[in-house]
C-alpha cells in the first residue's frame, strides 16, 4: 500500500468516527430528555417509596381499577 492509499485509509476512518460522534452527541440532545425521562420518573418512584415517611396514599376500587389519592 502506498503512502497516499495509507493516507485517504485513516483519514476515511477518522472521519466516520468523528461523524458517528457527531451524530451520538445530537441524537443524545435532541432525545435524551425523552430516553432518560423514563429513567429519572423510575428512580424518583423507587426513592419515594423505599425513604418517605408520609402517610399512605388512600386507594379506593372503582369497576375494578385502583384510584390513588382521591
Amino acid at each position: 500500500m502506498e503512502m497516499a492509499q495509507a493516507f485517504i485509509f485513516d483519514a476515511g476512518w477518522l472521519f466516520f468516527a468523528s461523524w458517528a460522534l457527531v451524530l451520538a452527541a445530537v441524537s443524545i440532545i435532541t432525545f435524551g430528555r425523552d430516553i432518560f425521562r423514563i429513567r429519572r420518573r423510575e428512580t424518583a418512584r423507587a426513592i419515594n417509596h423505599e425513604g418517605s415517611r408520609s402517610k399512605p396514599e388512600k386507594q379506593s376500587l372503582v369497576n375494578g381499577h385502583v384510584l390513588r389519592g382521591q
